[in-house]
């Protein structure tokens, strides 16, 4: 059964609601009436072209594009969006079912600067650390997606994303999810995904998600255009629609609010999609959070980030799609108390919200920077997360009465064989501590990030990622030596 398969179980148990039908409904008729009206800035001509003759009101004026979106259009995309869907992987045991009620965790993405592992310094970030991170994620089962964490600040901009795509690609062996900046990256990723994976699994089950970042206000940037238009006329990409409304800079400054903003974005990003190819794989994605008006920040592990993204994976299940949310990021600069209570405190009810892809682990100082340390203490309470979902069936199994006749008053279960035989189905861990403190004193009174730091470095030295079939590892090292003297900066 697929439920049974580790981490991939479906929720079990409670669902976060706080939104009634009718509320729900208002806030998609409120969101329909905005595109509507109001309408979206593209700028991307392509695009524009591309939602005119679906049928949308096109005008442009100074070299942008207004389009504003009938709402039996919206509708229409609604209904031809996969409502789930197979995050395929390089390996298939790392195979993700995407749909309602699966919950899956990953790092958070795109951040420019790491702890060191062995100094503890605070560096930018380099290729070496991207593999690093890659091989992490590989060995933690848990996390089920690649998604690109690092940027490496080593390599010149125009290559960094092939070269992490190479590396995903090469370093881990789950499902691939970033950004690819272009439409030669995007063509890039597309030969490297066939010539390793084989083009009739990509085309069936892709192995890896592009995300487009609209941006707040109501704009579709050309770059943004293009990586939907791009994944999708590949016909081996997923696309997400990642929003990043601010409640209070680019939304009003009212949570409900951000959420509208955000559902606004998403429906125009996925219109774009299923006009640009019907059925093409779209899954929505937020990292909508507030701007503090007193600092001038955008906080990533705030109560209204939990709140908004808790309103916008609600919205997401009304409209039963997918949703990957940017949570369980700390403000804090280390892996510290304050790391874990923000981690715990925003996915959880990310989790019982609905979200099924809770994107953050290993992030700190507010995203800009990944500790090997967090990495490994998230994955732990994600473990955590995943055993509460499981909920409390009801059923002969879960209440043995004959069990409990034949003990009787009085008696103990410690060495029945009933105990015995289930002793797996408590939730494991190895970070936490459950000893005393005379026994933890005994074993050198170390830290649980000292801990984790420990388990990270032995994973970077004798984990073995799956190896890629020797001829296709050669093929793509050469796809990825010609786009670099292409494409590359000239000497």
């Amino acid at each position: 059964m697929i439920a049974e398969r580790y981490c991939h179980q479906a929720n079990q148990g409670p669902f976060l609601s706080f939104w009634t039908k009718e509320q729900l409904d208002s806030i998609h008729f409120a969101a329909c009436r905005i595109l509507r009206t109001t309408g979206m800035i593209v700028e991307h001509e392509g695009a524009a072209s591309r939602l005119h003759s679906a049928g949308a009101h096109v005008v442009k004026n100074a070299g942008i594009w207004r389009v504003r979106f009938p709402e039996w259009l919206i509708n229409d995309s609604l209904a031809s969006a996969p409502k789930s869907l197979v995050l395929g992987a390089r390996e298939k045991a790392n195979d993700f079912y995407l749909q309602h009620g699966r919950v899956g965790f990953s790092t958070f993405g795109e951040q420019v600067k790491i702890i060191d592992l062995k100094t503890k310094e605070y560096r930018s970030s380099v290729r070496s650390d991207v593999r690093d991170v890659y091989k992490g994620v590989d060995a933690l089962p848990g996390l089920v997606v690649g998604s690109r964490t690092l940027c490496p600040n080593d390599l010149p901009m125009p290559l960094q994303q092939a070269h992490n795509f190479y590396d995903a690609l090469t370093c881990s062996s789950k499902h691939i999810w970033m950004g690819l900046t272009n439409q030669e990256t995007i063509d890039l990723a597309k030969k490297m995904v066939i010539r390793v994976a084989g083009e009739e699994r990509a085309r069936h089950t892709a192995i890896n998600t592009v995300t487009s970042c609209p941006t707040s206000p109501l704009t579709l940037v050309a770059m943004c255009c293009q990586n939907i238009i791009g994944a999708a006329e590949t016909e081996v990409m997923n696309v997400e629609i990642m929003d990043m409304c601010l409640a209070g800079g680019t939304s009003p400054v009212n949570p409900a609010s951000a959420v509208l903003m955000t559902v606004c974005e998403h429906l125009a990003g996925l219109s774009l999609s299923q006009v640009a190819r019907k059925g093409m794989p779209t899954i929505l994605g937020t990292c909508s959070t507030n701007l503090d008006l007193k600092a001038g920040l955008s906080p990533m592990a705030s109560p209204e980030n939990a709140l908004i993204a808790s309103g916008v994976a609600q919205m997401a299940r009304y409209y039963n799609l997918p949703l990957r949310a940017g949570v369980g990021v700390t403000e804090s600069n280390i892996g510290d108390a304050q790391a874990g209570y923000e981690f715990s405190f925003n996915c959880l009810p990310l989790a019982l919200s609905g979200a099924n892809i809770l994107w953050g682990a290993g992030g700190v100082d507010s995203g800009l920077g990944f500790d090997f340390a967090k990495l490994l203490m998230d994955h732990e309470a994600s473990s955590n997360i995943r055993y509460f979902l499981r909920g409390l069936p009801v059923n002969d199994e879960e209440l043995p009465l004959d069990l409990i006749e034949e003990v009787g008053p009085g008696g103990s279960y410690l060495n029945h064989k009933h105990t015995f035989k289930r002793t797996r189905i408590q939730a494991p861990f190895s970070l936490f501590e459950r000893q005393p403190f005379a026994t933890w004193e005994k074993r050198g009174s170390r830290t649980m990030t000292e801990r984790a730091y420990d388990k990270a470095a032995d994973i970077l030295a004798n984990h073995q990622v799956p190896p890629i079939d020797p001829q296709a590892q050669a093929d793509i090292d050469e796809m990825l030596k010609e786009f670099v003297e292409r494409y590359g900066p000239k000497a």
